[in-house]
């Protein structure tokens, strides 16, 4: 159904309307579950591509498809790559409610228990606590 959804959406709204990468993201957020690993990738890609055009690279929105694309990549047991997205996503906006549950994200547990993961989150925690009004 949420294929149908973006296909509608994209004829009837266009492929570059601001709505359009929301419905992207859900659908890519969605696929790992049915461990349809390669095409959540290429539309997280794709969502992420869009929204840096639409809406910037320092958008919440571009650092929340990035953040999701860094869960796509955990699960899919490349931790490198998982890291350098969720480091990216952290520096790009990523909501400081997001970024503190890292921690916790079950599909970030293939990276729980790496050192590089609690850096990360204590850089969120810095950013979000300079974010915070005096």
């Amino acid at each position: 159904m949420e294929r149908e959804t973006l296909d509608i959406q994209r004829r009837v709204l266009g492929p570059d309307h601001p709505n359009t990468p929301g419905t992207m993201e859900v659908l890519g957020t969605t696929l790992p579950d049915g461990h349809h690993y390669p095409e959540a990738e290429r539309l997280l890609r794709k969502t992420r591509d869009l929204e840096q055009r639409v809406f910037g690279p320092y958008s919440s929105y571009t650092a929340s498809s990035t953040y999701n694309l860094a869960c796509v990549a955990a699960r899919r047991h490349h931790p490198d790559e998982a890291l350098a997205l969720l480091g990216e996503a952290i520096d790009h906006g990523l909501a400081p409610s997001e970024a503190l549950g890292m921690e916790k994200d079950p599909d970030l547990k293939s990276l729980h228990g790496d050192p590089r993961l609690a850096a990360l989150v204590a850089h969120a925690k810095e950013r979000g606590a300079a974010l915070k009004p005096n």
